[in-house]
């Protein structure tokens, strides 16, 4: 009997996971109906004349629409700064002939985008994707990484973009983020033992009192910072080529804050394993050469990150990254340590 009831359950269990899946489907899918009762869809219909034959929801204020002449991503703001600088970005990049990022879409009042319930909303190219990029390939980190490297090389010309993009403020954001860490470090006892917390915290300061000591030129060249080098802010297209989306954390400051966050990225995928990151291309040169660099990948950004997002609930996905990056700090800390070593 107990046999039976535990099928049963299970049964019960996956049906339920079909309806739950079903139900996704439906509310990520506007049907054509909801167009005429939706402020924005009703506006690009009317007044932009498209003729919308789906829309498909990818995530809060973003959308997949589908025409019968093109699919385009619709794109919502929530201040018209971003909106303005994503735009001069990708267009100051393409008259510079960097192709593999997005172009934006001109309404009909002549603006690139339009502003509607308190929201900014643009219209960019949509790039049909092979497959999700993810850093845990050899082909994607290096990929991302040369494409860093051209975003990099393409945007020193920066006469126009200073008007739009601000400077980078860095080592003021991480001291924002570990002090807000270390007040509500008690919260994350749970997840993090105490002593690690405590570890981490001292790494952290001791990481950015060395920063801020460093001496930094004013003649340094600059360039345009993504700001923002998940694997997620990468695509694969069809075409067999890279793209880089999603300006709104670009900054304007020495090209090795971009190249920082990028190992911080990586170096999780790869189980901080020193032979794979001495086999990426830059990375290895930027550690014998530039001591910011040296210095500021010892800064758990993403620990820092993740511990306030789980303490404001921001991501679902906060406690899992935390538990994950609790198990492997004794293991960062000997790759850091190892690699520091590799070089003198």
């Amino acid at each position: 009997m107990a046999i039976i009831k535990h099928r049963k359950e299970k049964e019960q269990k996956k049906i339920l996971t079909v309806q739950t899946i079903t139900k996704m489907k439906n509310k990520n899918h506007l049907k054509r109906g909801d167009f005429n009762s939706n402020r924005l869809f009703f506006y690009l219909k009317k007044v932009e004349k498209l003729q919308i034959k789906h829309v498909n929801k990818i995530k809060e204020n973003l959308y997949k629409v589908g025409t019968f002449n093109t699919t385009f991503i619709l794109k919502g703001f929530t201040d018209e700064l971003t909106v303005q600088t994503n735009v001069v970005i990708n267009q100051h990049l393409q008259q510079e002939h960097f192709f593999q990022c997005v172009s934006y879409y001109q309404f009909v009042n002549g603006n690139y985008y339009i502003e509607l319930d308190n929201m900014f909303w643009a219209m960019t190219t949509y790039i049909p994707q092979m497959r999700k990029v993810s850093f845990t390939y050899k082909r994607d980190r290096e990929a991302g990484i040369l494409l860093l490297r051209a975003l990099h090389d393409t945007s020193k010309n920066l006469s126009l973009l200073k008007n739009f993009v601000p400077a980078e403020r860095n080592l003021e954001n991480w001291l924002i983020r570990l002090q807000r860490f270390e007040h509500n470090a008690a919260l994350l006892i749970d997840l993090i033992e105490e002593h690690t917390i405590k570890d981490i915290i001292s790494y952290s300061k001791q990481s950015l009192l060395t920063l801020q000591q460093l001496p930094f030129s004013k003649e340094e060249e600059h360039v345009l910072l993504h700001g923002d080098v998940a694997s997620h802010n990468f695509l694969k297209g069809k075409d067999e080529q890279f793209y880089i989306i999603d300006f709104d954390l670009a900054s304007i400051g020495p090209k090795e804050w971009d190249y920082v966050q990028f190992t911080n990225r990586i170096l999780p995928s790869i189980g901080w394993d020193e032979k794979k990151f001495l086999q990426m291309p830059i990375l290895p040169n930027l550690l014998k050469s530039n001591k910011l660099f040296r210095v500021a990948i010892t800064f758990p950004m993403d620990i820092l990150r993740e511990g306030n997002k789980f303490i404001n609930g921001q991501s679902i996905y906060a406690a899992h990254f935390l538990s994950y990056y609790a198990k492997t700090w004794q293991l960062r800390k000997k790759f850091l340590t190892n690699i520091i070593n590799v070089i003198k």
